[in-house]
């Protein structure tokens, strides 16, 4: 995964990669259980609806909330790789652990 992430941050910037996000979805045929890890992008932290608001409260045109860093998200999949390489990952909710995989 690694390797191929960082081709697609080579050939394709602008859509994918390590600049972006992803879903992994891996399946444990011993146990016959499908795990999904998901790696999208997220708001930064501090970000709140009031970001896409103007002045007076409206909300803004789709250009001037698109166009800019305002509507840059987080990059999660350098995230995604340190959790699905690490040797046990806590599935969230679940409430169990799955160890490294081995593909």
């Amino acid at each position: 995964m690694v390797a191929v992430q960082t081709t697609l941050s080579l050939v394709e910037p602008q859509s994918s990669g390590l600049g972006g996000g992803a879903f992994v979805l891996y399946w444990d045929n011993t146990a016959k259980t499908l795990t999904t890890f998901d790696g999208r992008e997220t708001a930064p932290m501090r970000a709140t609806p009031e970001l896409f608001l103007d002045k007076d409260g409206q909300p803004l045109k789709f250009m001037e909330a698109v166009v800019g860093g305002r509507s840059v998200g987080t990059p999660a999949i350098p995230k995604l790789m340190e959790v699905i390489h690490s040797d046990t990952v806590y599935c969230l909710g679940e409430n169990y652990l799955i160890r490294r995989s081995t593909w």
